[in-house]
């Protein structure tokens, strides 16, 4: 029997460093491929979506706002509260609505922001625009609407 050519586990490397190249490598095509497929423009996309996102669930939160208030004064038009509850109850409605309001407001800035941004691209001039012209330009006029009922929003 020839114990030179029996293999131990510490006398072979050359399967343990195909491995550790194997697993680079497939890293790096992860990263490659995810980075092709997603790109800078795949993150300004992401971005206006979760500006638009946060800007409707302010929206929305104001409309529950305006409802409560609502509620509140057909309850003291029909004398179901006091005065000094109405107020208070009044006072706290519209402190959540101007939290809520700067939810919106929130959420149009970060989707004006990457907008511009998009708009812009590629900032240093070199290499193709990431959308055509026209595209620029709506993106561009979106961001100063969203800007301005960003401004509009806030009480």
């Amino acid at each position: 029997m020839n114990l030179s050519k029996v293999k131990t586990p510490s006398s072979d490397t050359s399967q343990q460093t195909t491995t550790g190249t194997k697993l680079k490598e497939g890293s790096k095509k992860v990263y490659n491929y995810t980075a092709e497929k997603l790109g800078f423009r795949g993150l300004l996309i992401i971005g206006i979506v979760i500006g638009i996102i946060i800007f409707a669930i302010g929206l929305l939160l104001i409309a529950q706002s305006y409802i409560a208030i609502q509620d509140l004064y057909q309850m003291n038009n029909m004398g179901l509260i006091g005065t000094t509850q109405y107020n208070y109850s009044l006072y706290e409605l519209y402190m959540q609505e101007a939290n809520n309001a700067i939810i919106g407001a929130v959420g149009a800035i970060i989707t004006a922001i990457c907008l511009i941004i998009a708009a812009i691209s590629p900032i240093k001039g070199q290499g193709t625009p990431y959308f055509s012209e026209f595209v620029r330009l709506g993106l561009l006029v979106f961001a100063a609407m969203m800007f301005y009922i960003a401004y509009m929003i806030i009480p």
